[in-house]
């Protein structure tokens, strides 16, 4: 990320004998990583169907004006998706009144509003981090401890296991794991986690 100094790229590749290869910074690399996390729920369905029912709770201004709250607009930074999910279930009592009544095609179904449940404190300690990254004063060393304690809370959080524990992976019965990209966790660490969420998510 060059800021204001336009054309500093350009002028290096003009000028160098060899490839200039260009780093993204951690703040971009991380919402690049929520982004794929994302899109991996639910074969992406579950971003598609956020997106669409925001777009419409965006017009329906009978419904913003009796809630006095406006949904937020879906915004580059895939963190911000975060706020988006917290403004949802904070009106979800009143967003599930217009969806009975209105029956929008929009309305996410029952399994959307749990998994959204799961996932918001997920979302709500990334935004944390992605807050830190940007601050003027971190040094690179900094940066990585800040996504290395994301990471652990993370993993810690949800009891996430890496399957090069072979002995981990031989006394664990298959049907009991979900597995993504070298990591593998429990469906019922899953179960507890929306469990904690409170009891609505119950």
């Amino acid at each position: 990320m060059i800021g204001r100094h336009v054309g500093v790229v350009t002028l290096l590749e003009n000028e160098c004998s060899n490839l200039v290869l260009h780093i993204w910074c951690v703040p971009h690399q991380l919402d690049i990583v929520v982004k794929n996390a994302t899109h991996g729920v639910l074969d992406e369905a579950f971003y598609k169907v956020a997106h669409a029912f925001f777009v419409h709770l965006r017009v329906q201004q009978i419904l913003i004006t009796k809630m006095g709250s406006k949904c937020p607009k879906d915004m580059a930074r895939w963190v911000a998706f975060g706020s988006i999910l917290r403004w949802l279930l904070k009106h979800r009592c009143q967003l599930m009144i217009h969806v009975a009544n209105k029956r929008p095609v929009q309305a996410p179904s029952m399994q959307w509003w749990v998994i959204a449940g799961a996932l918001a404190p997920l979302f709500e300690r990334m935004a944390v981090t992605f807050a830190t990254l940007q601050s003027p004063n971190l040094v690179i060393s900094q940066q990585r401890q800040e996504v290395s304690n994301l990471m652990v809370d993370i993993a810690i959080g949800l009891d996430i296991r890496s399957t090069m524990d072979v002995a981990l992976i031989n006394e664990i019965d298959p049907t009991t794991i979900i597995q993504r990209d070298g990591w593998i966790v429990t469906k019922d660490v899953v179960i507890m986690h929306i469990r904690d969420q409170g009891s609505w998510a119950r």
